[in-house]
């Protein structure tokens, strides 16, 4: 026996699919009934199973790539948080002006979203990485990398948020009556926001936080790479070891104030070479740290 039953204007669908949900747990039926939730909402699982699949082959991807283009997992792995991070920002917009998420179009559109994200996040890097092959202070690399292309990033999601603000409102222009009667016919909705509009706003509250993310968190991600490195080569431990989580932060828990202060010195160098490219420039490169590094334990 199937059930069926539509929902009243006003009421989202997937509340009312809760609540029944809650109500069969609740329900004991008879040895040999079972009860089984079909129809839209098994559509929908379907849906976001194949969703989820295909996100997390699109971002592992993208992952491969950046690791075989950077030649690191470090600088890759910065991105790939700032990534994951982006569609933090995603769920933060629909709670706070109340919206539905539509499992399909918002998946999409994360999918999408995550490609803009990776792209301003390798043009940082990359250009923070050839300041330090130029043998640029360290820090000050950081810094003048994300204060040179803080203008592309913006630019960039400026653009991409004003062209979407119109597909997520449903901005509708009649061209034809325009040009024939100098009457557009312009208004907003329409059946097309319903469809188009949770992949917009998905992309618009995605790129507003992403932004942020790529100008603050990722200069912020690179210079805790030398940290790591730093702390980890006074206690004479592999590199390989800021990878996991919170070790770098329990070791200096045990440090004195000095030795802290000491490794945030910004003209800090370990006296072991950085190696932060695996290609000939950077024996230049650990030359030139070296002599900085004698020239701070000279002062």
């Amino acid at each position: 026996m199937t059930l069926y039953s539509n929902i009243l204007t006003g009421f989202n669908a997937n509340e009312v699919v809760a609540e029944i949900t809650s109500a069969v747990a609740d329900f004991n039926p008879p040895d040999g009934i079972t009860v089984k939730m079909t129809g839209e909402q098994e559509d929908q699982a379907e849906t976001m199973n194949f969703l989820l699949l295909a996100m997390v082959g699109a971002v592992g991807l993208i992952f491969l790539i950046m690791v075989t283009q950077f030649n690191s997992v470090g600088r890759a792995f910065v991105i790939f948080l700032e990534i994951l991070f982006s569609i933090i920002g995603v769920f933060l917009g629909f709670a706070i002006f109340g919206m539905d998420i539509s499992i399909v179009m918002t998946g999409v559109g994360i999918m999408a979203l995550a490609g803009i994200v990776a792209r301003n996040g390798i043009v940082l890097v990359e250009f923070i990485d050839l300041l330090v092959m130029q043998n640029v202070p360290f820090n000050q690399a950081v810094v003048e990398g994300g204060r040179t292309r803080m203008t592309p990033v913006i630019l960039t999601a400026i653009a991409a948020v004003l062209g979407l603000i119109p597909l997520a409102v449903g901005l509708n222009i009649d061209f034809w009556k325009m040009f024939d009667e100098f009457n557009p016919h312009l208004y907003f909705g329409g059946d097309n926001v319903a469809f188009w509009g949770p992949l917009a706003w998905t992309m618009v509250f995605g790129l507003i936080f992403a932004t942020f993310l790529t100008l603050v968190l990722v200069p912020v991600m690179y210079a805790m790479n030398k940290r790591c490195i730093d702390v980890l080569d006074l206690y004479n431990l592999p590199r390989g070891l800021k990878y996991v989580p919170f070790l770098v932060l329990i070791l200096k828990l045990f440090m004195k104030k000095e030795t802290v202060r000491k490794l945030h010195d910004p003209n800090y160098i370990s006296p072991r070479p950085y190696h932060f490219f695996n290609h000939p420039e950077d024996a230049s490169h650990d030359n030139g740290q070296a002599h900085a590094s004698e020239k701070v334990k000279m002062n």
